[in-house]
C-alpha cells in the first residue's frame, strides 16, 4: 500500500508538471488545461484503484472499521474551519489583494498537501508501536529536518515558480508566499505527530485536536481579517499553524516512550 501511495504521488506530480509546462509554452489552452487537470487526476485515482484491487483477503477488525469513520466525519470541523476562513477572506479582501492572497498561497498548500501525503504511509507503521521511543522520535526529528530543508529550498526558488506558472502580473504575491511558505515549517513536525495520532484509534483524543485547531482557524480570521486585510490573511494562517504544532505536541507527549 504504501509503495501505490508513492507511486500514486509520482505519477500526480509528472502529469501536473507536464501539463504546467506545455500551458507555460502557450501550447496548451485554458479549456484544455482544466480538462487536463482533472484527467490526470482520474489516472491517479485509476492507478490507486486497480493497484489496491489486487490487493485481496485483508482483514480488518471492526474497530478500525468503525474509527476510520469516526474520524472520516471528525475531518469536517477542519473543513467546516477552512470554508469559514475563505469565506471571510473573500468578504473582507479588497479584489487586488485576494488575488495577490490567493496565488501567494498555491505553492505553500501544494508544499503542505505532499507533506501530508508523506505522512500517510507512515500511519500503518505507527499503528504496529505502542508509543514513541526516543530512538524513533529522533528519526521523525530526521524526517522533519529533511522537509525543512526542502522548504526552505522551496522559499528561495518561489520568485522563480511564481513567475514561471503566473507571469510576472503576480510578482506581487512572492513576499507572501514566502512568508506562507515559512510557516509550512510548523506544519512538517505537527502533520507527522498528528498521523501518529490517528493511527491509536483514540477518537476522543483525534475531535479534541480538530476542535481545537478549527476554532484557532476560525477565530484568528474573524478578529484578524477585518482589522488587517491581506496582512491579517496572512498573520491569521501563520498563527493557525503554529498553534497547531503546539496542540499536537502536547497530545502526543502521552505516548512518548522514555
Amino acid at each position: 500500500i504504501k509503495l501505490v501511495a508513492i507511486g500514486s504521488n509520482v505519477i500526480s506530480f509528472l502529469l501536473l508538471s507536464l501539463i504546467s509546462l506545455l500551458y507555460y509554452l502557450d501550447i496548451m489552452e485554458i479549456g484544455l488545461l482544466v480538462a487536463s487537470y482533472l484527467l490526470s487526476k482520474a489516472l491517479v485515482n485509476l492507478y490507486f484503484y486497480f493497484h489496491i484491487k489486487k490487493i485481496t483477503k485483508i482483514e480488518v477488525e471492526k474497530s478500525s472499521i468503525k474509527y476510520g469513520i469516526k474520524i472520516s466525519f471528525l475531518a469536517y470541523y477542519n473543513v467546516v474551519a477552512n470554508n469559514i476562513d475563505k469565506f471571510i477572506i473573500m468578504a473582507f479582501l479588497e479584489p487586488i489583494d485576494l488575488a495577490i492572497y490567493v496565488m501567494a498561497d498555491k505553492f505553500p498548500e501544494a508544499s503542505k498537501s505532499i507533506i501530508q501525503g508523506i505522512s500517510v504511509p507512515l500511519m500503518s507503521q505507527f499503528s504496529k508501536l505502542d508509543g514513541l521511543s526516543k530512538s524513533l522520535r529522533n528519526k521523525i526529528q530526521v524526517l522533519d529536518i529533511i522537509l525543512i530543508i526542502l522548504i526552505l529550498l522551496g522559499t528561495i526558488l518561489l520568485p522563480f515558480l511564481i513567475d514561471f506558472a503566473f507571469g510576472k502580473k503576480y510578482i506581487d504575491s512572492v513576499y507572501y508566499s514566502q512568508i506562507l511558505m515559512l510557516s509550512i515549517i510548523f506544519t512538517v513536525p505537527a502533520t507527522i505527530n498528528f498521523t501518529f495520532i490517528r493511527s491509536k484509534l483514540d477518537a476522543s483524543l483525534f475531535k479534541k485536536i480538530q476542535i481545537r485547531m478549527s476554532l484557532v482557524r476560525v477565530i484568528g480570521a474573524v478578529i484578524l481579517i477585518p482589522l488587517y486585510g491581506l496582512n491579517g490573511a496572512v498573520m491569521s494562517t501563520i498563527i493557525y499553524r503554529v498553534l497547531m504544532l503546539f496542540i499536537v505536541k502536547k497530545e502526543v507527549k502521552k505516548y512518548h516512550i522514555i
